[in-house]
């Protein structure tokens, strides 16, 4: 352990600097105030003073931090403060006559007695008259031995310097010494107090002597510093080989007067949400008491004390006498020197390899050597701009394999389980895709650092030696220090030419050919416009406008000529040439479909009677039934222009006369048929059904007797009101996490609702992509999230576009406008 604590004492003095600014509480408090949010201005500081009973809720549950302070109050609080006890009892032995509550009588004798409150005279003390900066100031600083008799004659500057000295206003904002406080604002001034100079007289052997501790140390015995996590149950910083049980951390803490300790905390006690190995080097400020007999440290509270960063690239000049990281110059060290004549910033940097310790890079051309795929992490303090502490994870990369018994490709064979050092994968990367990873084999800890970006068919329209345009978009070619670096991926492009690529940050990291022969999956779209001769790609081929996906697009061509308002299906070559397929066509359906083309309706309609399916009839074609379900696309024609919808539909459709039906389904086995998509030149879809009037169930609650029948009472979230409620079915066995559509009475029917589902991919202003597609958010959208507490009792929330990105969600849409957005945990 002397060995740790001499290495780390040279970088603690550095790294230490200016930590009692701090960015973010860490560790939750044992109180449990609903008004408290954990980013609120002072909750940090009433978590901690209510975890050691200075301060108590105003109710079950709630603190009330914008109540003023009465004089009373601070008189009592400031006894818990300064004694550790609950209160002093009710008695009044003090001059005051105009105490009104007993509760309040011995805390304000006990101030008197001390010499901490004088009173507004002689005999009066205003006991509800609200407590002003500059009083609370004064009591503090006489309980803190910081005054004596003539501060008094100097009320109430004399009072406010002493405060300022002992910096017992640095939490606070919006300073007014005249100002009756909030409780919250007291929270944070008797806070400031628990680790200020506290002056404490004593007589021994007759003589007088003072001695200088804090209010923590004293009367809870704690102490306060500044603490950097030096080892995990995994990893540790240069300097030692301690092997630390799992669960566990050792952290080496400065105290207030320099000395270094070293402890053992648990993990749970220090509050990250996330990996504990994610934090090793950074550094936190602590209130905590030390077991001597065990070295294990119990911690009162822990507030983070730096920012960090990551990031995956560097530069250097030609003499390597610097590295440029995030257009800062850094020079890397062994240990901190302070000296100015530089132009770089002292930087230690540590880097991991396949053991649980860290090995320290000590020069330039010690980072430089890394070059390649990592993540560098940046450690900030006291919110500088400028890191002085780097730790870096060498990546690798590959593509993920998964074989069929869970063998991991990346990890030597082993499957997650085997992963006992943990398997970190925060992109949620699946068998095929191509990732940066590193891999501890002595740990067994697998870490899929990236998903990275697959972009198929794009064409080079401009390349130099280190960047191309592909696809509308300048690339960095490469990644130096890499197989794949600029002069490999430079030789691998040709200008003109389409490719599928490999995207790591903005650089082309590889490289695939497209086939003269591949073409992609073949869809539907409706032309608008008649053709155009152009020449594209070195081609003669045709420039038209068609509705595709319920959005009007641009394409390239090779047919001649198209019928407008008429429907193809379309493939699409490497040169974004497409080729329409008419419904007339024998291709324009797959083996396993089943094509339905009318092209002039008479008398033809869709209907659905008692039955669930639709039955589209003409009177020369016979009929075919159908169902729709979540990957059923309509497209409808009307005087107001195209609606496009996508999911099951249950409403009503109307055909005009010489209309163009398109119908392709599923061949399914049977009379009824899934209906795969469906076209209607002219006609209307159903707008007086509420697509919105469904309910997706979340629990089977109770059977219930009502109104003469048996019904079962269901916990369920109302699509059409955005609220959990409980309504009733008369069918017991509706499944927990289905949608089931509503009947007239607001009773669940058993006819199943299918919604869309996927995954949020991407947002922007009033859109959102989901699964590729890219929906606009209806005027009054609700996007919301469904949160179930330990008693199983159901909230929802209202959410942002950026709180479900990349989640998997379910949602309604109304052609290409989504209504609704539900996030289910």
């Amino acid at each position: 352990m002397q060995k740790l604590k001499k290495y780390l004492a040279v970088f603690m003095s550095v790294l230490m600097i200016g930590t009692a600014v701090l960015t973010s509480v860490i560790t939750a408090s044992a109180s449990d105030f609903t008004d408290v949010n954990p980013d609120d201005k002072y909750a940090e500081q009433i978590d901690l003073l209510s975890d050691i009973g200075v301060i108590k809720g105003t109710s079950e549950g709630e603190f009330s931090p914008n109540e003023k302070v009465t004089r009373e109050q601070m008189a009592l609080l400031l006894y818990r403060l300064m004694t550790g006890k609950d209160n002093a009892g009710t008695q009044n032995t003090s001059p005051f006559k105009d105490l009104y509550e007993p509760t309040y009588n011995g805390a304000i004798s006990w101030a008197y007695a001390c010499g901490f409150i004088l009173g507004t005279s002689d005999t009066t003390f205003d006991p509800r008259g609200g407590i002003t900066l500059q009083d609370a100031l004064a009591m503090v600083t006489r309980a803190l031995g910081q005054t004596n008799s003539s501060t008094n004659s100097g009320y109430p500057w004399s009072y406010i310097n002493i405060a300022n000295r002992l910096g017992l206003t640095d939490d606070l904002d919006d300073i007014d010494y005249g100002k009756t406080l909030t409780r919250a604002e007291t929270a944070a001034l008797l806070h400031s107090a628990l680790t200020a100079d506290y002056m404490i007289t004593k007589t021994i052997s007759g003589i007088t002597v003072s001695e200088t501790t804090t209010v923590l140390s004293y009367v809870y015995g704690y102490e306060s510093g500044s603490a950097i996590i030096a080892a995990t149950g995994k990893f540790a910083l240069p300097g030692t080989s301690v092997v630390i049980r799992d669960g566990y951390a050792l952290v080496i803490i400065e105290n207030e007067d320099g000395t270094l300790d070293e402890a053992y905390v648990k993990v749970s006690d220090l509050g990250f949400a996330d990996d504990i190995n994610n934090h090793l080097g950074e550094s936190m400020r602590v209130f905590y008491r030390i077991n001597s007999s065990t070295g294990i440290a119990s911690l009162l509270g822990a507030a983070s004390g730096c920012a960090t960063k990551e990031v995956n690239s560097f530069t250097y000049d030609s003499g390597k006498t610097y590295v440029n990281i995030g257009g800062i110059k850094y020079n890397v060290v062994s240990s901190f020197s302070g000296a100015t004549a530089t132009n770089a910033n002292e930087l230690i940097v540590f880097a991991f390899d396949n053991d649980e310790t860290l090995t320290q890079l000590e020069t330039n051309e010690a980072l430089i050597a890394k070059e390649g795929y990592f993540t560098l992490k940046m450690i900030y303090e006291n919110g500088s701009a400028k890191a002085k502490y780097a730790i870096l994870m060498p990546l690798t990369l590959g593509t993920l394999e998964i074989s069929a018994s869970s063998e991991i490709n990346l990890a030597d064979g082993l499957t997650k389980n085997a992963l006992t050092g943990g398997f970190v994968n925060p992109d949620g990367a699946v068998h095929g895709d191509n990732v940066l990873y590193y891999f501890n084999s002595t740990l067994n800890r697998l870490v899929i650092a990236e998903k990275l970006l697959e972009i198929p068919n794009v064409k080079v329209t401009r390349k130099t030696s280190t960047t191309a345009t592909i696809g509308g978009k300048t690339y960095t070619l490469g990644v130096s220090g890499t197989a794949q670096d600029a002069e490999a991926i430079y030789a691998l492009l040709t200008v003109g030419e389409s490719y599928n690529i490999i995207v790591y940050g903005n650089s082309v990291i590889g490289v695939s050919d497209v086939s003269e022969n591949e073409t992609y999956a073949s869809t539907y779209l409706i032309a608008t416009s008649n053709t155009t001769p152009v020449v594209h790609a070195d081609k003669v081929c045709y420039f038209m406008t068609a509705n595709i996906g319920g959005k009007s697009t641009n394409i390239y061509t090779s047919n001649e000529s198209v019928n407008v308002g008429s429907v193809y299906r379309y493939e699409t070559d490497k040169d974004g040439i497409m080729t329409l397929i008419p419904a007339s066509s024998d291709k324009f359906a797959q083996s396993s479909e089943v094509k339905v083309v009318i092209e002039s309706a008479s008398g033809v309609t869709i209907t659905k009677g008692a039955n669930v399916y639709y039955t589209l009839s003409e009177d020369t074609e016979g009929k075919v039934n159908f169902i729709t379900d979540k990957d059923t696309i309509i497209v409808v024609g009307t005087p107001s222009g195209i609606i496009y919808k996508t999911g099951a539909y249950s409403s009503t459709f109307t055909v005009d006369d010489t209309a163009e039906v398109v119908a392709i389904c599923e061949n399914n086995s049977g009379s009824v048929k899934t209906l795969r998509y469906l076209y209607i030149s002219s006609g209307a879809l159903s707008s007086t059904v509420d697509e919105t009037s469904c309910v997706m169930v979340l629990e089977n609650k109770a059977h219930e007797y009502v109104d003469g029948t048996v019904l079962t009472a269901y916990t369920v979230y109302n699509f059409g009101t955005g609220k959990i409620e409980t309504l009733y079915s008369s069918h017991a066995d509706l499944a927990d996490g289905n949608c089931y559509k509503l009947d007239e009475n607001n009773r669940i029917t058993s006819s199943e609702k299918v919604l869309q589902t996927g995954e949020v991919t991407g947002y922007a202003g009033n859109v959102v992509t989901i699964d590729g597609t890219t929906y606009k958010l209806a005027s009054g959208a609700v996007i919301a999230g469904i949160e179930a507490d330990a008693n199983g009792n159901y909230t929802v929330k209202a959410l942002s576009l950026s709180a479900i990105y990349g989640k998997t969600v379910s949602f309604i849409a109304d052609g290409n406008e989504i209504t609704r957005i539900l996030l289910a945990d």
